[in-house]
């Protein structure tokens, strides 16, 4: 969500800092542009917050300017008991 918003890749910051390097960019020149909501599917009861593994029986992954989707889910994908729960991330964008 950052990174949409600001347009810093706030990983290769974080990897720059692990070498000892300093960030390439200052507070003070960090701008945010636009808004950004984001949207998450875990597989898990609502009532209880456990696992529900099982079967994706339908899948339609999201798209168009501005989107951005993370998973590895697909129509008939088997979600196992033992996982983690965040399955499926969706970033919206604009400007």
């Amino acid at each position: 969500m950052t990174e949409m918003i600001t347009g810093v890749d706030l990983i290769k910051e974080q990897l720059r800092i692990a070498a000892g390097l300093p960030l390439s960019i200052s507070q003070q020149q960090v701008r945010v542009r636009g808004h950004a909501i984001e949207c998450r599917i875990n597989a898990e009861d609502p009532r209880t917050f456990m696992p529900s593994p099982g079967k994706i029986t339908r899948f339609h992954a999201p798209g168009g300017f501005g989107v951005r989707w993370e998973s590895h889910i697909y129509a008939g994908y088997c979600v196992p008991p033992y996982y983690d729960s965040d399955d499926w991330q969706t970033d919206r964008h604009r400007r």
